[in-house]
């Protein structure tokens, strides 16, 4: 199976294609959202990701969830693409910053232009004190 390059205009259904496991939530936010509408990248990140991301942050092991998640993380920013990146600054990066130890957890699972693009993020929002102990 060839690699699909995610970028902007199929982040959420590559997300979905990547995460079955959260499709029972992924379906249960459109029916909120609205049937036939598509949570967009942003919601998809924000309302099935993110709670799941920090129900296993709290474990505080090493998962293969989170070993996915770092995957698909890191073709997204190996994709280059902006807009796309950009979803993962605001709906990864930032809770990661905010939960050091998450940060410290999925650390050494992250691809080499996830972790630059978290540098980059950490610079532009003077959260370089997070990364300290990275690198």
């Amino acid at each position: 199976m060839m690699d699909v390059r995610i970028d902007y205009a199929n982040l959420e259904r590559e997300f979905v294609l990547a995460f079955p496991d959260l499709s029972e939530k992924y379906q249960e936010e459109r029916q909120i959202f609205g049937r036939e509408k598509e949570l967009g990248n942003y919601g998809v990140f924000a309302f099935v990701l993110k709670p799941r991301l920090k129900e296993e942050f709290a474990r505080g092991v090493r998962t293969e969830f989170l070993e996915r998640v770092a995957t698909f993380v890191e073709k997204v920013c190996t994709s280059g693409d902006p807009e796309a990146i950009n979803v993962l600054w605001l709906e990864v990066f930032r809770l990661l910053f905010d939960e050091p130890d998450s940060l410290n957890l999925l650390w050494p699972m992250l691809g080499d232009c996830s972790k630059e693009q978290i540098g980059k993020a950490a610079k532009k929002w003077r959260k370089t004190a997070s990364l300290s102990r990275k690198a």
